[in-house]
């Protein structure tokens, strides 16, 4: 019996250092998918009961900041909102 627990034991220490080798290796592979800066182009449809709609952004990203800049349609076009922390900045265009 002694030597069925030792094994069980033994079992449970292995299982649990394989999961922390197995977490290792999931955070390296996230850590290659972000990084401190990003710029990207995100294309966005909108539907509802009214119909539906299509929006083009431009996003950088540094650290906290996020800047997110509407591209398309032309009516909203350089429409921008500025994210610092928890600070938050619209800029509309139309009203000057």
């Amino acid at each position: 019996m002694i030597p069925g627990l030792v094994w069980l034991s033994v079992a449970r220490i292995s299982r649990a250092a394989s999961d922390q080798q197995e977490q290792a290796t999931v955070d390296r592979v996230a850590s290659l998918f972000s990084s401190k800066s990003s710029i990207g182009t995100v294309k966005m449809q909108i539907s509802n009961e009214d119909g539906q709609r299509d929006l083009s952004m431009k996003i950088w990203s540094l650290g906290d900041k996020v800047l997110v800049r509407i591209v398309s349609p032309q009516d909203e076009a350089g429409t921008a909102i500025l994210k610092e922390g928890c600070d938050i900045r619209y800029y509309l265009p139309k009203s000057n």
